[in-house]
């Protein structure tokens, strides 16, 4: 991952406290390694620079009851219990994508059904699928 700057963009920084026309440095790791709140942040050789006019950035959002592997999409009649264990991890791998997507970062899920959240865990923090920070007890 190169570096690149967020530019224009509404800062909140979970403090209260919101910035106007800031702008963000997004390391190759993809943290952030520099903050300016007057937009005065240059760009180096090699960076590239997304103008986020209208945008605004902030944390990213932890959900604290959630069922990774739930398949909200199926008819209530059924259950994830109802299909093979390896058809709930595929659910909630799809399902780590789509917290992302929506900011959040950190998920906490105390209903795990055999095993599969851990899997689903395990595969998020070795870089195999994207996925939020999952917090789980397992069975």
């Amino acid at each position: 991952m190169s570096e690149y700057i967020l530019k224009n963009c509404r800062i909140l920084n979970g403090k209260g406290e919101v910035f106007e026309n800031s702008s963000l440095k997004i390391s190759h790791d993809g943290k952030i390694s520099a903050v300016s709140t007057n937009g005065d942040l240059k760009s180096d050789d090699g960076e590239e620079v997304y103008d986020l006019s209208g945008s605004t950035v902030l944390p990213g959002l932890f959900d604290c009851h959630v069922h990774i592997m739930s398949d909200c999409a199926a008819s209530m009649s059924n259950s994830i219990r109802d299909y093979p264990d390896q058809y709930g991890t595929i659910v909630g791998s799809v399902n780590a994508q789509k917290f992302l997507h929506k900011g959040v970062t950190t998920v906490r899920d105390l209903g795990g059904y055999n095993y599969g959240d851990l899997a689903i865990r395990y595969a998020i923090e070795s870089g195999l699928i994207p996925g939020p920070r999952l917090l789980c007890s397992g069975k």
